[in-house]
């Protein structure tokens, strides 16, 4: 998936990848259940202007991750 962003007054051109929330199962009746997982994104890329700036702002990869989550 694709997103622009803006972050910190830069604007971003972010390659991800996401994936919904799964319920908890606790039991499927015979046992056995599904422990679920929340939604995820994985970020494959940021792009400033055509250049990727993923190392420069790995210290702000959660934070850049839960905006495309609100932004989702």
């Amino acid at each position: 998936m694709k997103i622009k962003l803006n972050y910190k007054g830069v604007e971003l051109d972010i390659d991800f990848d996401y994936r919904e929330a799964e319920m908890q199962v606790l039991d499927y009746g015979d046992g056995s259940g599904y422990p679920g997982y929340p939604e995820f994104v994985e970020i494959n890329e940021i792009l400033h202007k055509g250049v990727d700036i993923s190392l420069l702002v790995e210290n702000d990869m959660n934070e850049i991750k839960n905006l495309i989550l609100k932004e989702l």
